[in-house]
């Protein structure tokens, strides 16, 4: 399955030249993961009330090229 999320880098998630910091990407993969969820009709809050909880112990990217600001 497929799933689109458009993501529009903001200010605060860059550093003074526009590249944005490392740190924006976990953040963006989790919303993506949720709207994955979503478009098969589930969602955490449901899936958290049948006692299913993801958690991620590792977490390894590889960076082609920065995202920039806007």
């Amino acid at each position: 399955m497929e799933c689109s999320l458009p993501i529009h880098v903001r200010y605060n998630e860059c550093d003074p030249m526009g590249v944005v910091h490392h740190a924006a990407y976990p953040v963006w993969f989790e919303m993506g993961r949720t709207e994955l969820l979503r478009v098969q009709g589930f969602t955490y809050k449901n899936l958290e009330e049948e006692q299913i909880y993801f958690v991620v112990s590792t977490l390894q990217v590889k960076y082609h090229a920065p995202a920039h600001y806007d």
